[in-house]
């Protein structure tokens, strides 16, 4: 994005980027003076940056999580009419993927992205199913999805 914000009475022009980049960066902390116009001006710039930026990284975490949960569904030879691939974007959160068959349902979410989980199920009307089980976000990888691969095949 690039976007400038020009500080009249500084007689100088920064891009948000560079902003973002210098504050809490290490380097000297970037010191504005602005009139109260300016900061509001400066303020609405970069909460657009900001959403917009969320908004990519929204788009990027259900992009990637329902490939992943595509791929695992095939591993397990499931025909698609035997599961649901769903997002829920939630509003301003970043909200969760799902996988859900009619023995299983896995949940990847953006409140707790270190871990994903799963339970049991009777049917894919069955939102409340068996307890919870929690495991590790690396378990998604291919190169350690076989552990998840024969957790699940126990469900079928």
């Amino acid at each position: 994005m690039d976007v400038r914000v020009d500080l009249l009475e500084e007689k100088k022009s920064l891009t948000v980027e560079t902003l973002l980049t210098n504050f809490g960066s290490g380097d000297e902390p970037v010191v504005l003076r602005m009139s109260l116009d300016e900061t509001s001006k400066l303020a609405e710039i970069l909460n657009s940056a900001l959403a917009g930026a969320g908004r990519k990284i929204k788009e990027n975490f259900h992009s990637k999580n329902k490939e992943i949960l595509l791929t695992i569904a095939k591993e397990l030879g499931l025909k698609k009419s035997e599961y649901d691939v769903r997002s829920n974007k939630s509003g301003p959160a970043i909200g969760e993927v799902i996988l859900h068959t009619d023995k299983f349902y896995l949940m990847v979410s953006g409140y707790s992205q270190d871990q994903f989980m799963y339970r049991s199920v009777t049917s894919r009307k069955d939102y409340t199913g068996g307890d919870n089980q929690w495991l590790p976000a690396s378990m998604l990888e291919e190169s350690s999805r076989q552990k998840l691969l024969t957790i699940l095949r126990r469900f079928q």
